[in-house]
């Protein structure tokens, strides 16, 4: 899809895997430095917001609570 649309703005990894694995978006991140991504290690392994290092796209990595999220969607839902 990035292909299609000419590269990327940001890119945003939360929910319980993405949000709390850090090893895990340093791989991905490796993998897609094709789109010009690059990671602060260092604010990649503390848990930041903000995770890249300025050049490029934007990395945030941000905490969701994706329970609650659909608990209130059935909630209006109903």
């Amino acid at each position: 899809m990035a292909t299609g649309i000419g590269g990327l703005d940001h890119v945003v990894f939360s929910g319980g895997i993405g949000h709390r694995a850090p090893i895990l978006r340093a791989r991905i991140v490796a993998r897609l430095g094709w789109l010009g991504l690059t990671l602060a290690p260092d604010d990649n392994d503390a848990g930041a917001v903000r995770i890249d290092s300025g050049i490029g796209p934007a990395i945030w990595n941000v905490a969701i609570d994706e329970e609650r999220e659909l608990a209130e969607s059935a909630v209006t839902w109903l």
